[in-house]
């Protein structure tokens, strides 16, 4: 039977090991679904069910993550001015 996966759960590899599946990067989480061939079954369904909500985090992370190095460039050509 597959482990039942929550948002408290701890994972216990890779490179987020001991954080909870909550504090992990959403774009992390789908990344695990879409490459590792041999994903644990109960993880593989809690992304799936969490699906949506995973992509419009990691759509958001991505753009907040944008918005910043746009901003820091801006600002590190205005040092030199």
């Amino acid at each position: 039977m597959a482990h039942i996966y929550t948002a408290q759960s701890i994972i216990s590899w890779g490179k987020h090991k001991g954080k909870k599946l909550q504090d992990l990067p959403a774009g992390y989480l789908l990344w695990l679904y879409d490459n590792i061939k041999y994903l644990d079954v109960g993880l593989k369904r809690y992304i799936k069910l969490h699906f949506s909500s995973l992509k419009d985090l990691a759509r958001q992370d991505n753009m907040e993550s944008q918005a910043y190095r746009d901003y820091k460039e801006m600002n590190d050509d205005n040092l030199w001015k």
